[in-house]
């Protein structure tokens, strides 16, 4: 979710609407979702492929996954290539987007980003919920997001994990200024793992440009 580029390109367009942004976000998010839930059959399937007496066979399973994966991965490109282009004509000409506010005044990272975009759909239906995020963690039931699926989502290593913990601290800017709410208070870091946030009615109202949201407090 690296948007770095910020060199505009002729005939692109801005996006006219938070919501219009968001649309794009989630459709990427779901690319995004469908190639790692291909990845990790891929990785899964590995060892029963070995089993298989004939050597066809198991060039033919392999061959169609990495297919698969590879593909999807085309399109989860293409669709961020899109949306990093037109937001760089956003924060050049305007109009502002919500989420880019609201991670610039709170000097969030890119964790907190991906956090505050995935709890966004939630609030949307559990029908979203299915195809978006529960494919990062099958048997996944839950209508909030946690620190884990949010580590998944990015493909973070070790050490990303580890700081993916320390956005759940008290002190640190989603909690300590209030955007996101926890379903309950974590003891230890483990159990910050599946501490599941939500987004809170003036953090949507923020990303979405629906005012009336901030009636949750």
């Amino acid at each position: 979710m690296s948007i770095q580029n910020e060199t505009t390109a002729p005939n692109v367009k801005a996006f006219a609407t938070d919501l219009e942004y968001l649309t794009a976000e989630f459709a990427w998010i779901q690319a995004r979702t469908r190639r790692i839930e291909a990845s990790q059959l891929a990785m899964n399937q590995a060892p029963a492929l070995e089993k298989m007496q004939s050597g066809r066979m198991r060039a033919v399973y392999a061959d169609a996954t990495a297919g698969m994966a590879g593909q999807l991965a085309l399109e989860e490109q293409a669709i961020r290539q899109e949306i990093d282009a037109r937001m760089a004509v956003n924060r050049a000409v305007g109009p502002k987007l919500g989420l880019d506010r609201l991670c610039r005044e709170h000097w969030l990272g890119q964790f907190e980003r991906a956090a505050l975009l995935l709890a966004t759909i939630p609030c949307i239906g559990y029908s979203m919920m299915e195809t978006h995020v529960t494919p990062l963690r099958p048997r996944y039931r839950s209508t909030t997001i946690d620190v884990g699926i949010v580590s998944l989502f990015l493909e973070l290593d070790m050490k990303g994990c580890l700081d993916g913990l320390l956005c759940l601290l008290p002190d640190a800017p989603l909690r300590l200024d209030g955007l996101v709410a926890l379903t309950y208070e974590p003891s230890t870091p483990a159990s910050a793992l599946d501490a599941g946030f939500e987004l809170t009615g003036k953090t949507l109202a923020d990303i979405t440009g629906i005012s009336a949201f901030e009636w949750f407090t």
